[in-house]
């Protein structure tokens, strides 16, 4: 399967090696990606996230070269897509679908022509083909009975629909998606989000999508890298950094995810108390470990706070516990609980 350009693994569709961004602007040197290295595997559904000016929209149009990198490699089914030429890049854009925040729709055109227009621009002329083509992507969103409509008669989930079926139309391997959903409402969003994870089982397809909401991560993806200033800080499976969070900016956007009070604890009333935040995955979340902890080591126990978050294949729990008790015994069951693969963060020991 893999052709020159390193030894990719099997199921790596896309890995990027040391991609660098610099734009020049007025004399100012601004450095959008630094250094980006990661692998993207065939059928993933890979965030990319990050505040605001953390380089996700310009690391994203790297991998279709709307933006061209300054340096380093983009290898895509084995082959750099920087060394491309005019035909092959035009050839492999066909295959990579892209979604936009603000739908971008032509507004003179009706539904079916908004879809028929990625048709005409791929060569497609025979319009019994292009008819049934819209067809068949009309019914895949969902919308058999919007095609005579304009985007001013659209809902804003409605027009991402449209753009979703807009950009499948010439049967992508990979679909990026720009911040789909960040202009629409909670239930929009959930309703595009279920789409696209249907989408890609039946289709096969590998989504890299980017956002700046946490909700959408665990919505929607099965791995993520989280940016800041232009620097992949943290990557791995969604599962694996909802439970272990490792850089600060990864553990804050958790922490407002699952809720956590801890500033609001009265750390003076606890003295000798160790605060502990424990995390945990799927079936581990079903053992009673807290009741093990009093009767094994003779401490007294208290939940402060705690949430159990439901992620694309699994659940993570986070629960913030006051331990009482003799601190040998204390320290004792924080052992315990590493030992049996809990994720354990000591907030606080008194």
């Amino acid at each position: 399967m893999t052709k020159i350009l390193g030894q990719l693994k099997e199921d790596t569709l896309i890995e990027l090696k040391n991609v660098n961004k610099i734009y020049n602007v007025n004399g100012n040197v601004i450095n959008a990606c630094k250094n980006i290295n990661l692998k993207i595997e065939k059928n993933d559904i890979y965030g990319i996230m990050g505040l605001s000016g953390a380089g996700k929209s310009t690391l994203l149009r790297t991998l279709n070269l709307l933006e061209t990198p300054t340096s380093g490699n983009i290898i895509v089914n084995g082959e750099d897509i920087t060394l491309f030429g005019k035909e092959k890049l035009r050839e492999y854009r066909k295959k990579t679908g892209m979604i936009f925040q603000h739908f971008n729709l032509l507004e003179s055109r009706n539904v079916r022509g908004n879809i028929a227009f990625a048709l005409e621009v791929a060569g497609w002329k025979n319009k019994k083909d292009i008819n049934k083509r819209v067809d068949e992507l009309l019914s895949l969103v969902e919308l058999e009975d919007k095609g005579d409509f304009y985007p001013v008669q659209l809902s804003g989930g409605q027009k991402q629909r449209v753009g979703i079926a807009r950009a499948l139309a010439n049967s992508p391997d990979i679909l990026l998606s720009d911040e789909a959903t960040s202009a629409l409402d909670p239930k929009t969003t959930k309703s595009i989000l279920d789409l696209l994870r249907n989408i890609q089982k039946q289709l096969g397809l590998t989504i890299i999508l980017i956002t700046h909401q946490m909700e959408v991560i665990k919505a929607a993806c099965n791995k993520a890298a989280i940016l800041e200033k232009g620097e992949v800080i943290e990557d791995g499976s969604v599962e694996e950094i909802f439970s272990n969070p490792k850089s600060s900016i990864a553990k804050e956007f958790v922490s407002h995810m699952v809720h956590e009070e801890v500033e609001e604890i009265d750390y003076i009333k606890r003295e000798g108390k160790k605060i502990i935040k424990v995390s945990y995955l799927g079936e581990k979340s079903k053992r009673p470990f807290i009741s093990h902890l009093i009767k094994e080591f003779h401490i007294d126990i208290s939940i402060i706070s705690g949430s159990i978050d439901k992620l694309t294949s699994t659940n993570v729990g986070h629960l913030i516990l006051e331990l009482d008790g003799e601190e040998s015994m204390q320290s004792k069951s924080i052992e315990w609980l590493i030992k049996n693969n809990l994720g354990v963060e000591v907030i606080f020991n008194g």
